[in-house]
């Protein structure tokens, strides 16, 4: 798989903790609206 997303141009950075601070407290990402945003950003449900 590692090969495919590097074949693939696939890049991930990781979100400081202030970003993903940032983030969340935008009005419109105060609730989770799928599981992308539970795992990935901890947003409450």
């Amino acid at each position: 798989m590692a090969q495919r997303l590097k074949t693939n141009g696939y890049r991930f950075v990781t979100p400081t903790p202030l970003t993903h601070q940032q983030v969340n407290q935008r009005p419109e990402n105060r609730t989770a609206a799928s599981l992308r945003d539970v795992f990935g950003w901890s947003r409450l449900i």
